[in-house]
């Protein structure tokens, strides 16, 4: 049976600046998830960056490198086989799928600094950015989880993310608590 992976990773600071953004990068695999995507990511390297760093960074990257990344990704995905290529569970037959959602920290900080104390600000904007970026698992007409689907799991960049991550976990939850008891 096959694995729906979320990877989630993030850019900025959800405290403050000018953007914060928070990426989903979705895929179907029989494998392990470390024993995914290892060719699509070193060609993906190669093409980037040319003896440069050992991790795809965006941040590290102009608008014209990150241009011909992507290019590149739309064409290499479809050779990689540690990935499902049909039966995807998302109507695009695209086999990596996306979502991201991006905050400007300073304006969404002043907007809940009357209810929210100052500490637990980035926390809950980090739980609203998490909640936004796995949205498609609570929409059917998104992520459609038939019974090709065994698991899904999200993986997480860092420890930075277990706090959101158990508020998203208690708040799906307490969702399906309501919709089973509606």
């Amino acid at each position: 049976m096959a694995t729906l992976y979320v990877c989630v990773d993030e850019s900025g600071r959800q405290d403050s600046g000018q953007c914060y953004t928070v990426a989903g990068c979705w895929f179907v695999s029989e494998r392990r998830a470390i024993d995914t995507l290892d060719g699509t990511k070193d060609k993906l390297m190669e093409t980037m960056f040319e003896g440069g760093p050992n991790e795809l960074k965006g941040s590290k990257a102009g608008p014209d490198t990150l241009n011909t990344g992507v290019d590149y990704l739309r064409n290499v995905v479809y050779e990689d086989e540690s990935i499902e290529q049909s039966s995807l569970p998302w109507s695009m037959s695209y086999p990596v799928g996306f979502s991201l959602v991006a905050f400007t920290p300073d304006t969404i900080t002043e907007t809940i600094s009357d209810y929210i104390d100052r500490l637990d600000r980035p926390r809950v904007i980090q739980s609203f950015a998490l909640n936004a970026v796995l949205k498609p698992l609570v929409h059917p007409e998104q992520v459609c989880l038939d019974g090709s689907i065994s698991d899904v799991r999200v993986l997480l960049d860092s420890t930075t993310w277990d706090q959101p991550a158990s508020d998203y976990a208690r708040s799906c939850g307490e969702h399906q608590s309501r919709t089973r008891n509606a």
